[in-house]
């Protein structure tokens, strides 16, 4: 096991930090490699979502300690009672993990210090104007700062740009860990002031800008300066996503004054109540030093939700270090976690790139397709025919199917990341953003195609009663993050529509970033008797267990198909769009 930091480091030259182990490893590297072999470590996940709460079903599968850490309680407090709030994840596995000594659910921070490896699992999602949002990253590496072991190793699994790890999170780790979260220190005439860290803004190539923390992270609750517009300070983050840091003991009293046990006002009648001092701050901890006491790793996750044929363990997992000894240990972690293909990169940022192409590459073939349906519903051309008579080649041909546009945690962002990192260093990636503007185009085609239908039987959108079949961004999945039909949703709305919807794997709708209003709102039962008064059905994902249609049995409205799959011979109103 990984030596823990004491309740009162002494601070090293980082030229000596810490001694090599025999065979030129640094000794927290050798105790790291040592821990994974005999599987005594412990591993602390951040981040308990669709990426995150995976990695620590499989992690624990391969007999290692997990922590798993989230900020949101009520995520928590479902897997100590071993429920499941992820769809694909059953039952019978949360309530393994809760079952288990070694699965330990947490909303503490401080629980992992006891972690010798640590996963970021956090999203990564774009701003306003397809900027990189980095905050939940930088801001939980600002708060784990102040709580990691010396000689653990962290891995970044969010998808973000290149460089971000061997710059942004070596930058913050390794930062001076004296003054925690914007701690206040005294200032001049016994004030207090708060500590600015320097946050660089995602929009800008330079950054810079200071801001300070929250008052939540600061101690005795001090009230800091305005930050910056649109910067988001890493402590700010942290208070969001990590929760606030442990409160500061009560004050303890001199001369056998007022006391923390004396709190409720009573006092030491033998002696009279004196000045309260503030405890003394405990010493600085040491700087991390990258490559022998800190590890540094960047491994993209494959996720693919709701995939029969690949789990998370058997698809071949990318790693990347930023040093050759974080990449040699950031492989051994992978292989005892459970899994099966560990393939080794030569550097953090290759890793990081390849994340980028895998989901460019499909947002870019799905735009072509997408724009090609258009083109051919024009020249009155069947697309889906076109696609399977060019499947048939067997060779020099990759299958893609247009759709209402594109959703989830990758395709709408990833190539984002991409094409903002090109524009940093002075390029362009017009091909990315051409094929970003052409997806998300798509949503306003399927109203275009519910409006023409309706028009086609004299009767507006407006006051028109429309439902949603299918919410979730794909097949088989409860996941709404990005999902087209929200985004048609809110068009059909805006042009004075009627909205509900049936997705029998979303029977309520989750609060989302962009859409917190819909929350709440539940599926309508999938029933002909549901269809009385529905002027159109969107079929919007097709859900296997939709079929065979039989609540549409007798509907006479238009049904616009964007999914190629509600069958013909059912005397419907059928258009695909």
């Amino acid at each position: 096991m990984l030596a823990m930091m004491d309740a009162a480091p002494t601070p090293l030259p980082a030229a000596a930090a810490v001694p090599a182990a025999p065979g030129g490893l640094p000794r927290h590297a050798a105790a790291l490699l040592a821990s994974l072999a005999d599987k005594t470590v412990a591993v602390g996940i951040i981040g308990l979502g669709y990426v995150g709460l995976p990695l620590a079903v499989t992690t624990h599968a391969a007999g290692l300690r997990v922590i798993a850490y989230d900020a949101d309680a009520s995520k928590v407090e479902a897997l100590r009672a071993g429920r499941s709030y992820i769809r694909h994840i059953p039952g019978h596995t949360t309530a393994s993990l809760a079952a288990s000594p070694r699965f330990t659910p947490t909303s503490s921070l401080a629980d992992l210090t006891a972690a010798a490896v640590v996963v970021l699992c956090l999203p990564t999602p774009v701003g306003g104007h397809n900027e990189p949002d980095m905050s939940y990253v930088t801001g939980a590496a600002a708060a784990l700062r102040g709580v990691l072991a010396e000689g653990a190793l962290v891995v970044l699994e969010s998808t973000t740009y290149p460089g971000a790890t061997d710059e942004e999170l070596v930058s913050i780790l390794t930062d001076d860990r004296s003054g925690e979260g914007g701690r206040a220190e005294v200032g001049e005439g016994g004030g207090t002031t708060p500590i600015c860290r320097r946050s660089r803004s995602p929009g800008t190539a330079q950054g810079g800008v200071v801001s300070p923390g929250p008052p939540g992270l600061l101690d005795g609750g001090v009230t800091p300066a305005a930050a910056a517009a649109g910067v988001a300070h890493p402590a700010a983050v942290a208070a969001a996503v990590l929760g606030p840091p442990p409160r500061p003991p009560f004050a303890v009293a001199t001369d056998g004054g007022t006391t923390a046990g004396a709190a409720n006002g009573g006092t030491n009648p033998e002696h009279p109540p004196t000045k309260s001092v503030p405890p003394l701050p405990p010493p600085p901890l040491p700087r991390l030093v990258l490559g022998t006491t800190l590890f540094l790793a960047y491994s993209p996750e494959r996720e693919d939700p709701g995939n029969a044929t690949y789990t998370n363990a058997s698809v071949p997992k990318l790693v990347g270090g930023v040093d050759a000894v974080s990449g040699d240990l950031a492989v051994a972690f992978y292989t005892a976690a459970g899994f099966a293909s560990p393939v080794r990169v030569s550097s953090a940022r290759v890793a990081e790139c390849a994340k980028l192409v895998e989901n460019t590459f499909r947002a870019v073939n799905i735009a072509l397709v997408n724009e090609l349906k258009l083109v051919f519903s024009r020249l009155g051309v069947d697309v889906w025919e076109v696609l399977a008579a060019a499947d048939t080649k067997p060779f020099g041909y990759m299958r893609f199917d247009p759709g209402p546009g594109i959703g989830g945690h990758c395709i709408p962002v990833d190539p984002w990341y991409l094409a903002w990192k090109a524009r940093e260093v002075g390029g362009g990636c017009a091909f990315i953003e051409l094929a970003a503007a052409t997806n998300a185009a798509m949503p306003a085609a399927v109203v275009g195609a519910v409006s023409t239908a309706l028009n086609g039987r004299r009767r507006a959108v407006n006051g028109s009663t429309v439902l949603l079949v299918g919410v979730a961004y794909k097949a088989g999945v409860d996941d709404v993050r990005e999902a087209p039909a929200l985004v048609i949703w809110d068009q059909l709305v805006a042009l004075g529509a009627l909205v509900c919807y049936h997705d029998p794997y979303v029977p309520v709708l989750p609060p989302t970033r962009r859409r917190p209003a819909l929350a709440g709102v539940a599926s309508v039962p999938w029933t002909p008797a549901s269809l009385v008064g529905v002027d159109a059905v969107v079929v919007v994902t097709y859900h296997r267990c939709l079929a065979p249609w039989a609540a549409l049995t007798g509907y006479t409205g238009p049904v616009i198909d964007t999914r190629n799959c509600v069958p013909t011979g059912m005397g419907l109103d059928i258009v695909r769009a």
